[in-house]
């Protein structure tokens, strides 16, 4: 016998026990009550009849009503290389000629990142419509997020190795672990379900992405941008670097920070940790700022301590070293500007302290005065 879809014109082949019973086509997904069809419909290329899928059964099932196992295979194998790259990349031995090749991997990260969040929000959406009705583009939706969150986490622990694990980082990278982890059991249970089958294996995963996809999106924008809540309107922002520096106020009056200090800071690390832009949520462009702790937990200038001080231990680090700071591609701080920054942390890093009144040895107070005549500037475009 043969029965019609109502919706789209589709011809299928049905047995007599299912007259009468309500069924989903499996072209375009409309439920419609099973009879008999007078003169089906030719489609267009010909054909007149297409499998039926049984009275309430989720596209996620086949046919004939067998267990998925190949499609579950391969998501499972889909995992466990992801895994497998994961703990490769984590464990440090990449070899050094495809050092280029991962740190450019890690480079595209934020490029391939957007694909999963973008398709766990479709996909969460077209479920709390009608999860039936979308079965079939549900079905390559997971597919699809699956396939591209397993690429983001690869590229996002290349872009880690190039990075210190800070707090922010590492809640970041965990949660996208769970995003990972989340999209596969999602995809598992939703080609699993069968008739009448309990729903909420599948709903449960399908929210833990949602709610992984969101936390690690929130740490991700953290570590580029600054702490979310820093920039609220009732957030307390520290005084700019602009509204410090002292360069047209007497001569006796300069303070070693506004006059030197501040404008090697602004030109070689505000760019990356300012006002727009606090990566590792951490600002150099005010005193309460520098004085504080970034996502590392170390503060980033301790008076009289050097070696406590992360900022003048990243820059003193040689060039190459994964940790050295400004990045090798920013403008780096000249030798003199070095020596003057650690002078100043050693001296106590006092905000008042005047420029008139430093007590600096010789070649230190002639540095300072050469800084204070001519600030240096961050070049064009940074």
């Amino acid at each position: 016998m043969r029965t019609e879809c109502p919706i789209c014109r589709t011809s299928f082949d049905v047995t007599e026990a299912l007259i009468g019973q309500t069924g989903r086509c499996s072209t375009c997904g409309a439920k419609f009550v099973i009879a008999v069809a007078e003169s089906p419909t030719r489609r267009p290329d010909g054909q007149t009849t297409q499998p039926m899928i049984p009275p309430t059964e989720p596209a996620s099932a086949t046919a004939t009503g067998k267990f998925p196992v190949g499609p579950l295979l391969l998501a499972t194998t889909v995992a466990a290389l992801t895994a497998g790259a994961l703990a490769w990349l984590n464990l440090g031995t990449v070899p050094g000629a495809l050092v280029p090749w991962v740190s450019f991997l890690g480079e595209m990260h934020p490029l391939f990142v957007h694909f999963p969040v973008g398709w766990v929000m479709a996909i969460f959406i077209l479920g709390f419509l009608d999860s039936e009705r979308h079965a079939g583009a549900m079905k390559i939706l997971l597919w699809l997020n699956l396939l591209t969150c397993a690429v983001s986490l690869v590229a996002g622990q290349a872009c880690a190795m190039d990075r210190s694990q800070g707090v922010v980082l590492t809640r970041h990278l965990y949660t996208g672990f769970a995003v990972g982890i989340f999209s596969w059991l999602a995809l598992l249970t939703f080609l699993a379900r069968r008739p009448g089958g309990n729903p909420w294996p599948y709903r449960v995963a399908i929210l833990g992405t949602v709610v992984s996809v969101t936390l690690a999106g929130h740490f991700g924008a953290t570590l580029t941008h600054g702490e979310l809540l820093d920039k609220a309107p009732w957030a307390k922002k520290p005084m700019e670097s602009s509204k410090i520096l002292t360069t047209n106020v007497p001569e006796s009056e300069r303070t070693v920070l506004g006059a030197v200090i501040l404008p090697i800071l602004q030109s070689r690390c505000v760019s990356c940790h300012g006002p727009d832009k606090q990566k590792g949520n951490l600002r150099l462009d005010s005193y309460e700022a520098m004085m504080a702790a970034g996502e590392s937990e170390k503060h980033s200038f301790v008076a009289a301590n050097p070696a406590e001080s992360e900022s003048l231990v990243r820059v003193k680090l040689p060039l190459a070293e994964e940790d050295h700071m400004p990045p090798e591609k920013k403008p780096q701080l000249e030798p003199n500007e070095l020596a003057v920054l650690e002078w100043w942390v050693l001296a106590g890093a006092d905000a008042k302290l005047k420029l008139s009144e430093a007590p600096a040895p010789a070649p230190i107070k002639t540095q300072l005065q050469a800084l204070a005549a001519n600030p240096p500037k961050a070049p064009a475009g940074i």
